[in-house]
């Protein structure tokens, strides 16, 4: 755990320099210009409601989202899981390089304030929860980091009463049907009193099945939420 701690503070005070390159990188973006333009940015067409790409333009939902919408309203992602955000997520999920999370949440901040523009936007921002067991394992919540990160850009204050009640097996290399039945009763909402009405918004890393997205919006809609957005950095590019 300490020597976590001591990772976390050398993340925020060490020298500029790209997390991609490792060259000397001025400014107040630990990215270069020539690495940032080689991230796999989510182009149009879209899917308007869980921005699954699309084939052709002209287009505006995929086939799982017409055939049942999800419970979530919208939801914006930065970029593709590939190269090189796959490794950039990794590194910040589970090798505790958390200049990774800072540099992907300010892009991912520019992002939806231009999504967004004049619309209003959420007034809330929910983490995605880990539950205290691997909380304690990684010694951090990247949601976490990446909501206080998106709090700081956007003006928009963190809830924080939603939690993960179940130790469930992690997600990875479980089909659509598998995800939805072990996130089952996997979310609980306390202090529902300040849900209620709220439009919010879930941060979260990656999006792949929609399975957590969706479990944690029908948690906040049945605790009184009026509207759920899920804000991640990463969309997988075939939903499995």
């Amino acid at each position: 755990m300490v020597n976590k701690l001591f990772a976390r503070t050398l993340a925020f005070i060490s020298p500029q320099h790209c997390i991609l390159c490792d060259q000397h990188c001025p400014g107040p973006l630990d990215l270069c210009a020539p690495c940032q333009a080689e991230l796999p940015y989510l182009q149009a067409p879209l899917c308007q409601h869980c921005a699954l790409p699309l084939a052709n333009e002209g287009e505006l939902s995929c086939a799982r989202c017409l055939k049942k919408l999800p419970s979530f309203s919208t939801l914006v992602a930065g970029w593709r899981y590939q190269h090189p955000i796959d490794e950039l997520i990794t590194g910040f999920k589970y090798q505790t390089k958390l200049s990774h999370g800072r540099v992907l949440g300010q892009l991912l901040g520019a992002r939806i304030r231009q999504l967004y523009g004049h619309s209003p936007q959420p007034g809330l921002l929910i983490p995605t929860p880990l539950h205290w067991r691997r909380w304690w394992q990684r010694g951090y919540n990247q949601s976490e980091l990446l909501a206080q990160q998106l709090s700081k850009q956007l003006n928009i204050p963190i809830h924080r009463g939603l939690r993960r009640q179940l130790h469930t097996p992690k997600q990875q290399g479980l089909n659509a049907a598998q995800r939805q039945r072990n996130l089952k009763h996997a979310f609980k909402v306390n202090k529902q009193q300040t849900l209620l009405g709220q439009c919010v918004a879930v941060v979260d890393d990656v999006v792949t099945t929609t399975a957590t997205a969706e479990a944690m919006s029908r948690c906040l809609l049945a605790a009184g939420a009026a509207e759920v957005h899920i804000w991640c950095l990463a969309r997988t590019p075939i939903d499995l």
